[in-house]
C-alpha cells in the first residue's frame, strides 16, 4: 500500500537518527520503566501515598487507579508510535497530537511527582545502572513533546494555516484524560465517605462505589484499620463477599 493511500509516511522519509530517539525515550524506556516498577512499586502516580518502594498505605494491589494508569501509558504508546509514521492526513494527525498532547501531560505528572525521588535515583545510576529508567519520565516527556510540535507543524500545512485543525486537537488530550480520570474522581468521594467510620458512612460509601468496588480491593483494606468495630464487620464481610478473601489478608503489612 501507498503512503499516499495508507495516511502515512514512510519510515525512511524521516531523519532515522530523530525516529531511533523518538523510539527509544518515547516508547521503550516507558515501557521499561512501567515493567521495573511492577515490581519496586515506587511510581506514586501509579501506587498512590508518598514515593518510595511501596512503603506507606499502599498494598501494591491491582485495582481502578493502576488501570487507568496503564491505560493513558498505553494511549500515550499509541501516539508516539503513530508519531513516528508520520500521519499526512489531517484526521489521522489531528488524533496523533490528541494522543501526544495526552502524552505530554501524563509524562509532565511524572516528571513533577518523580522530583523527590531524584537522588535516589542518581545513587542508584551510579551504583547499578538501573537508576537511569528513574529518568525515563523526563526522557519520555523530551521525546513526546518534540513529536507533538512536529505533528503541529505538519498539521499547519495539512490545514493550511487554519487553527482550529490544531487547537481542537491540542484540547482534546485534556479531554480524553478527564475522562479517564471521572471514574477515579467517583472512587475517591466514596472512600472519603467510608473513611468517615461510622456504619451509616461506610454503608453509603459501598453503594456509592457500586461497580467500582471490586476494583478498589486495595483501597479497601487500606482503610480498614481506620473504622470503628462495627463498621470494620461490615465492611469485612463486603470485602468477603466481593473478594472471597478475608480483608486482613490484603492489608499493607504495616497496619496489621
Amino acid at each position: 500500500m501507498s503512503a499516499e493511500r495508507s495516511g502515512f509516511e514512510q519510515l525512511e522519509d524521516q531523519d532515522p537518527r530523530r525516529a531511533w530517539t523518538w523510539a527509544l525515550f518515547g516508547l521503550i524506556l516507558p515501557i521499561a520503566a512501567f515493567a521495573l516498577d511492577a515490581g519496586v512499586q515506587i511510581d506514586p502516580i501509579l501506587w498512590g501515598g508518598p514515593p518510595g518502594l511501596g512503603l506507606g498505605r499502599r498494598t501494591g494491589l491491582l485495582g481502578l487507579r493502576q488501570l487507568v494508569v496503564y491505560a493513558l501509558l498505553g494511549l500515550s504508546l499509541l501516539g508516539t508510535t503513530s508519531a513516528l509514521f508520520r500521519p499526512r492526513t489531517l484526521l489521522l494527525n489531528g488524533a496523533t497530537i490528541a494522543l501526544l498532547t495526552l502524552a505530554v501531560l501524563f509524562a509532565l505528572a511524572h516528571a513533577i511527582a518523580y522530583v523527590p525521588l531524584l537522588p535516589a535515583f542518581v545513587w542508584g545510576l551510579l551504583l547499578l545502572g538501573l537508576g537511569a529508567l528513574g529518568f525515563a519520565p523526563y526522557l519520555a516527556l523530551l521525546a513526546w513533546l518534540s513529536q507533538l510540535v512536529d505533528c503541529l507543524r505538519r498539521q499547519a500545512r495539512l490545514s493550511q494555516g487554519r487553527l482550529r485543525w490544531a487547537l481542537t486537537p491540542l484540547l482534546a488530550g485534556p479531554a480524553l484524560i478527564a475522562l479517564a480520570l471521572s471514574p477515579l474522581a467517583v472512587q475517591q468521594r466514596a472512600l472519603e465517605r467510608i473513611r468517615g467510620g461510622d456504619p451509616a458512612h461506610v454503608r453509603a460509601g459501598l453503594a456509592q462505589l457500586g461497580p467500582l468496588a471490586r476494583w478498589s480491593r486495595g483501597e479497601l483494606a487500606a482503610l480498614y484499620a481506620d473504622l470503628e468495630a462495627e463498621s470494620q464487620v461490615r465492611l469485612r464481610n463486603h470485602y468477603l463477599e466481593l473478594f472471597d478473601r478475608d480483608v486482613h489478608d490484603d492489608m499493607p503489612s504495616r497496619l496489621r
